[in-house]
């Protein structure tokens, strides 16, 4: 149990770790960061590897391994040439543009995994200390005189892919004192997904505090206004007020999501860490995509599993980054009332719980600010400490001990028969890359997902055909997958992605506005597809040969016209 005491109230944390924190002095300057920079590359993708989606990591962002380094420790000047492994890269003139070092415009274009070098002067006349705040797309490293001082190769960026909090200097910052005199600087920038350049600056001292965030524990600021939940998607973060059990009680708290992946919301009637009631506004997926605010109030019976009482979208409540919102619960014997922004949201009637401690729960990127709770007080608090929920996670393990691993298919059905069956996939290259050694392994729990035992033994990629899984009857596994009409086998060798037009047009193969590393593995063509399925009677295990599935409904119309279907696997 980590305890702490602020707002005249003792707070409960649970098993995670709590920072106290606030803006730390301010620099001595947040101008003077160089325009003028030597660049040296690109080197080729395959100089880097393996890439991975650490999907199980604390932070769930992609790691890099570069097989290639530059000797920038012995650096005294800015080279003509740099030396890396065993090539010698020629420098070229780079600015430095409204914060922005591009990569991709110097070398004329971006694949995921090219790496290059910059190096620039810094002069002082006397000493400063400054922070530098920088960002990229996607892995970066700095130097400040041959000394490394920033490096996200483990989790790349971090920023929102969807733009939902664009990358920005002072994403990430470092505090570094210049002694007088000149200094060089200099990044390794390896390209992403979709683009190739580092956003850098000094920075002021607020910028360094959201850029050193602690991403694994709770952080305190404002002394106690305001608190920000670990950035983890595997352990959602609870925080109650532990002394005080309320009944009748009205909360009031502030939140604001920084991204689209983020989740936030209320806590009361909490007996312990797994029993209470929630009251949270979800991000993710198509509600972000469609800018829909939705409110859920929702009951924890003892596992990470919640079950939504009650779920509304709420109109006229605005659903973008970083909006600042109010949410407001109001509880009257078995009835709860909510509102978020004066906006009436759900209510519901139920008596699992009484009186009980309030607090907040959030994770991944948001705040919650200025929590006020009011009721009638119980005789005595009702708080259970050090009671955690059992934790339910459909990744039935965390190291399969063959590479990075993610969902397979995103396979997780219920089958007929109440069990839940889901599949791993273990490979040692990431993004869109394909391993020939890649291993699939199906799970089956009882249980609801508490407990998992594996399901058959390891399987080649190479005999699980791509598609979706879906439940049948008399638990049979059904997997609906888009093939060509000439063609109904998909390789599993080669991505393949397809377009059905309604009226005639070029056969060509076509190239469209996608990142560089779908580009490279994907081939449009302009021939017919269907749909076509197959069976396993064995959850998962083999499949039948495909057969043709019926296509019921003016499908065409949906999209009003030509429409195009584009499947990576």
């Amino acid at each position: 149990m980590t305890v702490h005491g602020f707002d005249e109230a003792t707070w409960d944390f649970g098993d995670l770790d709590v920072a106290t924190r606030a803006p730390g002095p301010p620099p001595d300057s947040t101008g003077g960061f160089p325009e003028r920079w030597r660049a040296f590359g690109p080197l080729p993708p395959d100089t880097t590897h393996p890439v991975g989606y650490s999907c199980m990591s604390n932070l769930g962002g992609f790691s890099a391994c570069p097989g290639v380094h530059a000797e920038i420790a012995t650096l005294t000047s800015i080279p003509d040439r740099l030396r890396v492994g065993d090539a010698l890269l020629p420098g070229r003139d780079l600015a430095c543009k409204k914060h922005t070092l591009d990569f991709a415009a110097l070398f004329e274009g971006a694949t995921l995994g090219s790496q290059a070098w910059a190096v620039a002067e810094y002069t002082c006349a006397e000493a400063k200390t400054l922070i530098l705040g920088a960002t990229a797309d996607y892995w970066m490293q700095w130097w400040i005189d041959g000394a490394e001082v920033l490096s996200t190769l483990d989790d790349g960026n971090r920023s929102d892919p969807t733009g939902a909090h664009p990358p920005a200097p002072g994403d990430f910052c470092v505090r570094h004192t210049f002694a007088p005199g000149r200094h060089l600087i200099a990044v390794r920038v390896i390209g992403g997904d979709s683009g190739w350049n580092v956003q850098a600056d000094f920075v002021d001292a607020n910028a360094e505090l959201q850029g050193t965030r602690r991403h694994t524990c709770w952080e305190i600021r404002d002394d106690g206004n305001r608190l920000l939940p670990p950035c983890t998607h595997a352990m959602p973060g609870i925080a109650v007020r532990a002394n005080t059990s309320l009944h009748d009680e009205t909360i009031t708290c502030d939140f604001l999501l920084h991204g689209h992946n983020s989740t936030a919301g209320v806590v009361l009637a909490a007996q312990d860490g797994g029993h209470y009631y929630w009251v949270y506004h979800p991000r993710w997926g198509q509600n972000w995509r469609m800018r829909s605010f939705y409110l859920c109030i929702a009951k924890v019976t003892g596992t990470t599993n919640v079950t939504n009482l009650a779920m509304m979208r709420m109109p006229n409540v605005v659903c973008h980054a970083d909006a600042r919102h109010q949410i407001e619960v109001q509880r009257c014997g078995s009835t709860i009332r909510t509102w978020v922004d004066g906006v009436i949201g759900p209510t519901v009637v139920d008596d699992t719980y009484g009186a009980g401690a309030v607090g907040v729960r959030g994770w991944a990127d948001c705040e919650l600010i200025d929590f006020h709770a009011e009721g009638t007080v119980g005789q005595s608090s009702k708080w259970q400490p050090d009671v955690a929920p059992v934790p339910t996670w459909y990744h039935p393990t965390g190291d399969t001990g063959y590479g990075t691993i993610r969902n397979h298919n995103n396979c997780l059905v219920k089958l007929s028969g109440g069990q839940i069956l889901t599949a791993i996939t273990s490979h040692d290259a990431g993004f869109y890359e394909h391993d020939p050694h890649a291993q699939i392994q199906h799970y089956l729990s009882d249980d609801e997902g508490l407990t998992w035992k594996t399901h058959g033994g390891t399987l080649s990629r190479s005999l699980i055909p791509p598609g979706t899984y879906i439940p049948i009857d008399d638990d049979v596994v059904r997997l609906v997958a888009a093939a060509p009409v000439e063609n109904p086998t998909i390789s599993n060798d080669h991505p393949v992605a397809m377009r059905e037009q309604d009226s005639e047009g070029s056969s060509d193969t076509v190239r469209m506005n996608l990142p560089s590393s779908w580009r490279d593995n994907v081939a449009w063509v302009s021939n017919q597809l269907k749909m076509v399925y197959r069976d396993s009677s064995d959850k998962g295990l083999t499949w039948s040969d495909p057969k043709d599935a019926e296509m019921h409904g003016d499908w065409r119309s949906l999209f009003g016209g030509p429409f195009r279907v584009l499947m990576v696997q």
